[in-house]
């Protein structure tokens, strides 16, 4: 299953781009089912996709401390992409909900065809990584 696009244009990595854009973006993800007490994502572990919140609450850890509580629209799971390509941190449902997708393969695509988008989620893990 993909997310509906008109979703996907309420997101600000998203902004501002065109409704076939956000179509084949839609295309590129996978919707995520999730239970409250799920991890996400498992610190240490190779990363081969990112994520973007669309139902939901996570909490993010590292070694056990939790540094934040997402909420929809945010994103995580990037940082594997432009660092070691390990998981800096767990994410863990807080409460029943659904994410957005998208594995390496598919991201090679968006860069290739969405540069701009691409080089915000690039932007994005360089802030957290400071």
């Amino acid at each position: 299953m993909h997310p509906d696009p008109d979703r996907l244009a309420q997101i600000d990595l998203f902004q501002g781009l065109s409704g076939d854009q956000l179509a084949l973006l839609a295309a590129w993800f996978d919707v995520k089912e999730f239970g409250p007490g799920q991890r996400l994502v498992h610190e240490g572990a190779s990363g081969y996709a990112f994520f973007i919140l669309d139902q939901g609450r996570v909490r993010v850890e590292q070694e056990g401390a939790v540094l934040v509580t997402l909420e929809p629209g945010a994103v995580f799971g990037e940082m594997a992409f432009y660092g070691e390509g390990r998981r800096n941190a767990d994410v863990i449902a807080e409460s029943e909900g659904r994410a957005l997708a998208m594995f390496g393969t598919r991201y090679r695509e968006m860069q290739a065809a969405m540069p701009d988008v691409a080089e915000r989620l690039e932007d994005l893990a360089h802030q957290r990584a400071t």
